[in-house]
């Protein structure tokens, strides 16, 4: 690891901290905070809903004051902003949705908006399935753009699910980054150390985040990931996911493995809700 990319990785986490810091400040006058109510939200004391905010202006502020080469990942000229806008977007509108609370179908329309204009703006597209059924690939053409959005939607809502126990999401989106990474690490392969320092600046945002929520970094650091964050963190891994398909970096359907757990968790979740005979979209534990 270059001295650069040590220093990158170190003022992420640390930024990360002066943001949990001070937005939990601001929490509970503007409402974004999570109180129990002795049901499906058991933990103590009121909570800051910080964590999407915090995660998503850490990485913003690394990657645009510290240099790096970042054009072995661009589709388009208008890459970076497109993604840097609609994560910001999506930020946003689910912290809005965190503190008054937004209809289903807006929430809908939200994440299938988002990874459309991701695909229209950003040119970024799940273009194959690899060689899926032998000796031709299996490309998406037609298909790309509503696979790509059901990828992404999948993803968000993934992690979104997971969000019930402290640290569960943040720690499995460490898990889901790193198993990103580790096949690429030592490969030699030029091309792909963009994707590997992107994903480790992730990595780095996402630790004292997963440590504060242990307790490990105190009670003034707690702050939980919101609908947001969880959001925030799926739409993140759906997109490196898909330039690292797209890349041949992986077999395109082995990329799945890195949301294993993820997505057996909420066909789990959603095939009880169907028994119960209840709405995909009600709450519960």
């Amino acid at each position: 690891m270059n001295l650069q990319l040590a220093a990158s990785l170190g003022v992420t986490s640390v930024l990360m901290i002066g943001f949990l810091s001070l937005l939990n400040l601001i929490a509970t006058p503007i409402n974004l905070v999570d109180h129990p109510d002795g049901e499906r939200k058991r933990h103590t004391g009121t909570i800051p809903l910080m964590g999407g905010a915090a995660i998503f202006m850490t990485l913003l502020i690394v990657l645009i004051l510290t240099p790096r080469d970042t054009n072995a990942i661009v589709y388009h000229e208008n890459f970076w902003p497109a993604v840097g806008i609609l994560l910001a977007v999506l930020v946003v509108t689910h912290a809005v949705d965190d503190i008054r609370g937004i209809s289903a179908l807006m929430r809908l329309t939200l994440d299938v908006g988002t990874p459309v204009m991701l695909c229209t703006i950003a040119l970024l597209k799940l273009d194959t399935l690899g060689w899926l059924f032998g000796d031709s690939e299996t490309t998406m053409e037609r298909w790309a753009i509503p696979m790509t959005v059901f990828s992404f939607v999948a993803a968000s809502n993934a992690f979104n699910m997971t969000d019930g126990i402290d640290s569960l999401c943040t720690g499995l989106g460490i898990i889901c980054f790193s198993t990103i990474i580790a096949p690429l690490l030592g490969n030699g392969n030029p091309e792909s150390q963009g994707l590997v320092e992107l994903c480790k600046l992730v990595i780095f945002a996402l630790l004292p985040m997963y440590l504060a929520n242990l307790g490990l970094l105190g009670d003034r650091l707690k702050s939980f990931l919101g609908d947001s964050g969880a959001r925030l963190i799926g739409f993140m891994a759906a997109i490196a996911l898909i330039y690292y398909a797209n890349k041949n970096y992986i077999h395109p359907v082995m990329a799945h493995f890195s949301l294993a757990v993820l997505v057996c968790d909420c066909l789990i979740l959603m095939g009880g809700r169907a028994f119960d005979r209840r709405s995909h979209l009600s709450t519960d534990r």
